[in-house]
């Protein structure tokens, strides 16, 4: 205890003490650390005009060999509590602690500290952000027709952006607000404005918050991150984005370039790209209303463990039937299919338990309720309305109202080459294979074309 006394620097004692000598407060330290005195017994034996929560506070500071690099002021440490200062000395950690390169007093910065949050390192930090992500120079749009233009508006829309604005607001800022349902999965749309981001029609914000970017000690914490540095890695949920590169390629060009964008006006677009996307918002509505109906109404399951991937695959499985239904049948008969077929699934369940796809529900539901019902149904199909229960997501209305304009949609059949939506998906599932699996594809795709031809010369 000595040696901890003697490196007290008694003018560092706050107000409270400030009319007890430096003897005083020597002999109130004795106390409260070696005495085993509470901080309220402490208060009556000293006369001490505060509240026990404050006495510790008010402690003088240690003083240190370590000047701060920011202000030039001695570092001093603070006092452990009575708990803490145990621990040290059970620990034998005591001299460990009061040698420690601890936070400045004066101005609150900590030496190498990647987390240090002074006003020195917090303006230094928010300069490295700008000198990262601020644009000086127009970057290259990579693609921007009408699917593009559709999300862009949803999400200015969405989020109600005017043109004053410059970012949209991170996750973890509007986390807790109620906003409109702009696409399908969750209320905030992280997937489509990264879809955007990769064509630089958004960028990260140069006003995101210091938080939102990993600290050095953070980053170096991943390998994948081994060759970065702050601000270079960023937490998804915690950025802004900022369409600050939309204005500076197309302001010039437009004055009203903004409203252009955020109403869909003075849109140019071909009759592929509107056959593509309504047959994807039908399809995703579709399931929308198929998923409520298979899960909330009748407790189905996805996936009967707790598999991500099994029930993605499960999924994938009914939005692919709905497709394929889609192809033959308008929106609203597909509606009545799924409900019906749902329907008639829960029947069989309940006469003859779980059959054949007891680990499968979404086959079960396919197999034994939508074909089987369309089978000796197909001539009985009706026209079912949209509920009016359910909330059509913004990035289906905007299209169908304001682009593809057609209120009764969900009665007419959807225009679209069966063979050229296969070529499509066909290239979309190529593109996402390793360049290994897409040789051995080809590879095979070859050998078929090979053994057609031979086929063709021997008939």
């Amino acid at each position: 205890m000595i040696k901890f006394l003697r490196n007290i620097d008694y003018s560092t004692k706050g107000d409270v003490l400030s009319g007890f000598t430096d003897e005083v407060v020597k002999n109130i330290l004795i106390d409260y650390y070696q005495n085993n005195l509470k901080l309220n017994e402490i208060i009556k034996k000293y006369s001490i005009h505060t509240i026990a929560s404050n006495l510790r506070k008010e402690f003088p500071k240690v003083s240190t060999s370590f000047i701060c690099e920011i202000c030039g002021e001695e570092k001093y440490i603070q006092l452990p509590t009575k708990k803490d200062y145990d621990k040290l000395v059970n620990n034998d950690q005591l001299d460990n602690y009061f040698v420690q390169d601890n936070r400045c007093f004066s101005c609150g910065h900590k030496n190498n500290d990647d987390d240090c949050s002074c006003d020195y390192c917090s303006k230094e930090k928010r300069r490295k952000i700008l000198d990262t992500y601020f644009l000086e120079e127009i970057r290259y749009i990579s693609g921007f027709g009408l699917r593009e233009q559709l999300y862009l508006s949803t999400i200015l829309q969405g989020f109600n952006i005017s043109e004053d604005e410059f970012d949209i607001p991170s996750f973890s800022e509007i986390k807790n607000q109620k906003l409109p349902q702009m696409f399908f999965d969750g209320n905030y749309p992280i997937d489509e404005i990264y879809f955007l981001k990769e064509k630089n029609i958004l960028e990260i914000s140069p006003r995101s918050s210091t938080t939102a970017f990993c600290s050095n000690k953070e980053i170096k914490q991943d390998p994948k991150f081994a060759n970065e540095k702050f601000p270079n890695v960023f937490y998804k949920t915690r950025v802004r984005f900022s369409f600050q590169n939309l204005k500076n390629v197309y302001s010039e060009k437009d004055e009203h370039w903004f409203s252009n964008f955020k109403f869909l006006t003075n849109l140019k677009f071909t009759e592929t790209e509107i056959n593509q996307l309504w047959l994807e918002l039908a399809e995703k509505e579709l399931f929308k209303l198929f998923d409520y109906q298979f899960r909330e109404e009748f407790h189905f399951e996805y996936s009967s463990g707790y598999s991500e991937k099994d029930e993605n695959k499960a999924k994938q499985l009914i939005k692919t039937e709905i497709k394929n239904l889609l192809f033959e049948y308008s929106p609203s008969k597909v509606y009545c299919i799924l409900y019906q077929g749902v329907k008639k699934a829960v029947t069989h369940k309940q006469k003859y338990g779980m059959t054949h796809y007891r680990d499968n529900q979404v086959q079960f539901v396919i197999s034994y309720g939508i074909k089987s019902w369309l089978k000796y149904n197909e001539e009985r199909i009706s026209d079912y309305d949209y509920p009016w229960t359910s909330e059509m997501s913004l990035v289906s209305t905007l299209f169908f109202k304001n682009i593809l304009q057609n209120d009764e949609w969900f009665y007419n059949l959807i225009p679209i080459d069966k063979v050229e939506i296969i070529e499509q998906d066909f290239m979309e599932y190529f593109c996402g294979l390793s360049r290994e699996k897409q040789l051995l594809l080809l590879e095979k795709l070859s050998l078929i074309s090979e053994y057609s031809l031979l086929r063709e010369e021997t008939d």
